[in-house]
């Protein structure tokens, strides 16, 4: 798999692009990486955020029925994490693994 550098490198000498230019453009590339890498760093992907499933979309994530959901729900009552949200529970999704 070609990554985003080697393309642009690739296609700026198809492109008989002046021999000044590369390097430099090959420096910005380089940059842009190293801001992308700390820019990661510090600021966490969205994915790493509490993601709270309602009961349908909780059956769903764990592949069983509803009332399989509901007899692990009692037996395992206090490790799913939950809140209620007006008449709704919901389910925190990394509590259900």
């Amino acid at each position: 798999m070609k990554t985003y550098f080697s393309w642009v490198q690739t296609w700026m000498e198809d492109n008989c692009m002046h021999s000044d230019i590369l390097p430099v453009l090959q420096e910005i590339l380089l940059t842009l990486v190293e801001i992308k890498v700390a820019i990661h760093k510090y600021d966490p992907p969205s994915g790493q955020q509490e993601e709270w499933l309602t009961a349908q979309q909780a059956m769903e994530f764990l592949y069983i029925e509803k009332r399989t959901f509901y007899r692990r729900r009692n037996e395992e009552q206090g490790k799913w994490v939950t809140k209620k949200v007006g008449k709704r529970l919901l389910y925190l999704k990394s509590s259900l693994y």
